[in-house]
């Protein structure tokens, strides 16, 4: 209990809430007859990632670690979850191809690097090594101050607005890069600073306020996919980048900051002990289950609640046996 105060119960409390919108997101059909429902429903969701992002660097700021400790600890912390979880993926994957006679992608050098720095076909382990790498920038540039990292930040996440959702409405070359601009710095590293210098200045918004912020960056982020869907041939794209993004994170972080300690945001609190491990785990859940339901309709709800049930409660059960919990908690 000490902990969660300590830390803050109302960032914990949405540590829970931001997985359950994780979840969401990667239960949703992609390119569904009824898209224009599921596409405010994705951008709904896109608060989440950037929330852990800005948790991380939140903390970093106050964290009086010298920066070889503080790299030191993001490996020690980090390397085996995403290490663990890769070959337990990989291990489903060769179970699956083999049962079903699929002919794996033959490994390379090439392939192997590309697995390690995205998860390759267990596409949301992209989190951890973009999570580390980022954290251990800011950990590298801190001492340069808020305004350099702000500026390197906006810049490469403008590189990566530019050659992903703009891509086709600027008429940018095909490159393989655009597959690939969420992972490593391009994304996650200005979501990180903003949380380090959210802390650092002690910047606060009323909830009210907060909340406007983070309604003002979802309905651009819905302006911003209709007029790229408008102007270009894409009816569907990810929405990892987008304008409204920095905007929407930013205003439900510093909302979650004001939250109060309640029955119910202790309870959320605590289960967010075992939200990376639900994190890992939950696109297993999400692949099985798929095939005993219906996304197109409202069997979407039942099948989203079972993949959260059972990635909340297997992480709970792993985290409490010797040698597995590393990889839960």
């Amino acid at each position: 209990m000490s902990e969660i105060k300590k830390r803050n119960i109302g960032i914990d409390a949405f540590r829970t809430i931001a997985l359950f919108f994780v979840v969401i997101l990667h239960c949703l059909p992609y390119g569904a007859d009824n898209f224009e429902a599921y596409d405010l429903v994705n951008l709904s969701t896109r608060f989440a990632v950037p929330f852990f992002f800005i948790v991380s660097g939140y903390f970093i700021a106050q964290s009086k670690r010298s920066v070889f400790v503080g790299i030191k600890s993001l490996l020690f912390r980090l390397c085996p979850i995403f290490i663990g979880w890769l070959v337990l993926y990989y291990m489903l994957f060769y179970t699956w191809w083999f049962m079903s006679g699929e002919t794996p992608q033959p490994l390379s050098l090439k392939l192997i690097v590309y697995i390690f720095l995205t998860g390759g076909d267990a596409l949301h382990l992209w989190f951890l090594p973009s999570l580390g790498v980022c954290s251990a920038l800011v950990l590298i540039l801190k001492r340069f101050g808020c305004i350099p990292m702000l500026s390197l930040g906006l810049l490469l996440y403008s590189v990566a607005l530019i050659f992903f959702p703009y891509g086709e409405l600027l008429d940018m070359p095909e490159h393989p890069f655009m597959r690939a601009v969420r992972f490593g710095i391009y994304f996650g590293f200005i979501f990180v600073v903003i949380g380090y210098c959210l802390s650092k200045y002690k910047i606060n918004l009323s909830s009210k306020s907060a909340l406007a912020l983070a309604a003002f960056g979802f309905l651009l982020s819905v302006v911003e996919q209709k007029y790229i869907a408008f102007y270009t041939s894409s009816k569907t794209f990810d929405y990892d980048v987008l304008i409204g993004t920095l905007f929407y994170g930013t205003g439900v972080f510093l909302f979650a900051k004001n939250i109060k300690g309640t029955r119910i945001t202790r309870s959320f609190a605590k289960l967010s002990e075992v939200s990376l491990g639900a994190y890992c785990i939950h696109f297993s859940f999400a692949l099985v289950l798929v095939k005993f339901f219906d996304k197109e309709n409202y069997e979407i709800i039942p099948y989203i609640i079972l993949v959260t049930i059972l990635s909340f409660f297997i992480s709970y059960i792993g985290s409490k046996i010797p040698y597995v919990r590393r990889i839960f908690v």
